[in-house]
């Protein structure tokens, strides 16, 4: 008899075990299931939410499609659906569901105006109807401006292809091509990535502006050609040093490695996602990095195509070839496109805003790094101001200013919206937090299942096929049987191979014919 019993009541839902948990009970353990419920509930979910952000007539519009998921039923059935926007019901359908089945519903595109815009899926309620609403904030994008330097007489078209990528997506950019080296504060007031095309570095006042620019958060590339030139003090803010021009012409260069990992890369990951591979290029200039340089892209001859460096809170990108048809052809690739919005989105700090969080994660409202997905750019919560958090359920979250993080622990489902205390600003930073649907999914598993899973097979805990527990007699009888079977199919083999050795020695000696003089020969078939 076992001197352990462990009894497991439970509904036993499958999604709440993995099976690699790695809980195993010691020798000796008798486990026994107990299955509290065998009934299942008829339940369907807002499973997933995909928004669509597009632009018409120069408003941005969004478009909601959700998946609805049915688990469970006797016969098909219909549910009706809701879009609400600022507590507001704007849309209404009604969905066909299987009783296994799913469905996508997509609503009319709306137009979104105001930060911090508040939106609910809602299924009319069922008996679990915490997963029958999916709650989201959205915000209109903004465009990002970008300022390209040419210089007094640039050469033709030296900015064709720039431009021409930038107004491809013209909700997210918006592009200004000056034919000059200077800059003012004014100008880099409104403006989130400066790119000088092949000129010479600015100097003076222009100069200090810029790398003031660069350290409050501004990006800046270099894109090198035959007039930039190099000079002292530049180290201090580039990411190596520029050398002369190289002539690849005759036998172009290829990017031959690229830090995939980069941001400026993230439209590349996937598999056939761009060849850069393609593009030849026929002139670029040398790059020496420097200790604070970091190289993302080379050539195939091992010399750098891109580099990096951080300075203070804004980024510095050389690229060593021009972006035209003169030095190469990577402008008339099809990944030339996505580069250059990857090269842009990483100079400004582009972020894709998460429209909700799912209930128990943390949110930091102090760590700037992290609320750049949560949070406009235009209304950041001052660091060195209480704050409070209002939950779901009508409660309070006090956040206080202090020096270090302020976590905002997210347990409810519903909308937190972060205030300084006393104040109701109309429109404050809002947080929407979800269940986890896959809680909702209430298959059960066979408790013997789970039973087996938890008694390890090298002690004497053993459950058999039919789910009883075996006892060490028994565990011993199978596995002499199971030994007995092997001996015996050894045994077998050995000799039907002994026979068939025999039958092909015997078959050898008659058609084998003698001669005097000892000599053999085996006839042939024709």
């Amino acid at each position: 008899q076992p001197n352990r019993e462990v009894v497991i009541i439970s509904d036993f839902q499958r999604s709440g075990w993995n099976g690699d948990e790695g809980v195993a009970f010691p020798a000796g353990t008798l486990v026994s299931p107990v299955l509290i419920s065998d009934e299942t509930t008829p339940n369907a979910s807002v499973a997933s939410l995909i928004l669509r952000r597009d632009f018409f007539s120069g408003q941005e519009r969004m478009t909601a499609e959700a998946r609805v998921v049915r688990r469970q039923g006797d016969a098909p059935e219909e549910r009706t659906i809701v879009l609400e926007l600022d507590g507001q019901e704007t849309q209404t359908q009604t969905v066909s569901l299987d009783p296994t089945g799913s469905a996508v519903v997509t609503f009319d595109p709306f137009t979104l105006s105001d930060i911090y815009t508040r939106g609910s899926i809602r299924l009319d309620s069922d008996a679990l109807p915490q997963d029958d609403e999916l709650h989201f904030v959205l915000s209109p994008g903004r465009a990002m401006r970008t300022l390209v330097l040419e210089g007094a007489n640039p050469r033709q078209d030296a900015s064709f292809y720039l431009e021409t990528a930038h107004i491809s997506e013209e909700a997210s950019f918006e592009i200004e091509v000056r034919r000059s080296t200077s800059v003012s504060d004014a100008d880099l007031a409104s403006t989130d990535v400066v790119i000088l095309n092949d000129i010479p570095f600015p100097q003076g006042a222009a100069a200090d502006r810029l790398r003031a620019f660069v350290e409050g958060g501004g990006g800046l590339l270099l894109i090198l050609g035959a007039r930039s030139e190099w000079r002292t003090g530049l180290e201090e803010i580039l990411p190596g040093r520029t050398g002369s021009a190289m002539d690849h012409s005759r036998g172009a260069v290829r990017l031959g490695r690229l830090e995939r990992s980069h941001p400026v890369f993230e439209s590349f990951t996937g598999p056939r996602s761009g060849d850069f591979a393609r593009a030849r290029f026929f002139m670029s200039r040398d790059l020496e990095l420097g200790p604070e340089g970091r190289g993302i892209a080379w050539f195939d001859d091992g010399s750098v195509a891109l580099a990096e460096r951080r300075l203070g809170e804004g980024t510095v990108l050389v690229w060593t070839s021009r972006m035209d048809r003169f030095w190469n052809d990577l402008a008339v690739q099809p990944v030339f496109l996505p580069f250059v919005h990857g090269l842009v989105r990483h100079l400004a700090g582009y972020r894709e805003r998460i429209p909700w969080f799912t209930a128990g994660q943390v949110l930091d409202i102090a760590d700037p790094a992290g609320l750049v997905f949560v949070a406009d750019r235009e209304s950041e919560l001052p660091p060195d101001v209480d704050l409070v958090a209002l939950t779901p359920s009508g409660g309070s979250v006090t956040l206080p200013a202090t020096a270090g993080p302020r976590f905002l622990e997210l347990e409810q489902q519903g909308f937190y919206p972060v205030r300084p205390p006393g104040m109701n600003p109309e429109r404050p930073l809002t947080v929407a937090v979800n269940v986890d649907v896959a809680e909702s999914e209430l298959e059960a598993m066979d408790p013997e299942e789970l039973a087996a899973a938890v008694a390890p097979r090298d002690t004497d805990v053993v459950i058999g096929a039919g789910g009883e527990t075996l006892s060490v007699e028994r565990q011993e009888r199978n596995q002499e049987r199971r030994q007995s079977l092997w001996r015996l199919l050894m045994v077998a083999a050995l000799v039907l191979l002994l026979i068939e050795t025999g039958i092909s020695n015997w078959i050898s000696r008659a058609t084998a014919t003698n001669f005097e003089h000892g000599g053999s020969y085996v006839p042939s078939n024709t």
